[in-house]
């Protein structure tokens, strides 16, 4: 049986070898690979091992729903530069007042995961100015109106932290005391 690699049928096959590695990006030298796109990733005789890949925490795309596995609050995420929010989703009549929210897109995490958003119950509807802080009132909820700035200031609240919601999911809500 003659070698399909011998004679003709090698430079061939050595040629189009050569051919899929230039179109990929790369050559072949010695016996090592030499990435022409991607200096950190340089591997030939004298240094046979790539850098190491640093692998990063998983993220959420903002306006993620998210639930702690086995709990039944469900959260909305955002992200405001470096700074990372979860508000609650109050009932479950506050979740149907947005037609693009799904059960289905609920995401169930570990409880460390929930943990590193910073928790809002600020909230701002739609061409409003007025700042609300929502407290948790059986499955209606209740917001009370942060009537100035320096109230806001002086509790210590993040303008970041604000989330903006429809006019339907504000009318759900009981008027409580205003905050001063």
């Amino acid at each position: 049986m003659k070698n399909i690699l011998s004679g003709n049928y090698k430079k061939v096959f050595s040629i189009g070898l050569a051919a899929a590695f230039i179109l990929c990006g790369f050559f072949v030298f010695n016996t090592g690979i030499v990435f022409t796109e991607d200096t950190r990733w340089k591997a030939s005789a004298s240094t046979p091992t790539p850098e190491p890949q640093v692998l990063g925490e998983t993220t959420y795309a903002d306006g993620s729903l998210l639930r702690e596995n086995g709990g039944i609050d469900v959260y909305i995420v955002k992200y405001v530069g470096d700074k990372k929010f979860k508000r609650l989703i109050l009932s479950p009549a506050v979740f149907a007042s947005y037609e693009h929210l799904k059960w289905e897109d609920v995401i169930d995490v570990e409880k460390a995961v929930l943990d590193s958003f910073i928790t809002s119950d600020l909230v701002r509807a739609t061409g409003d100015v007025k700042v609300y802080k929502l407290y948790p009132n059986g499955d209606i909820g209740e917001k009370r109106w942060i009537i100035t700035e320096e109230a806001f200031i002086r509790l210590g609240y993040d303008w970041d932290s604000i989330y903006e919601i429809n006019e339907a999911e504000k009318n759900l809500y009981t008027d409580g005391p205003n905050i001063e």
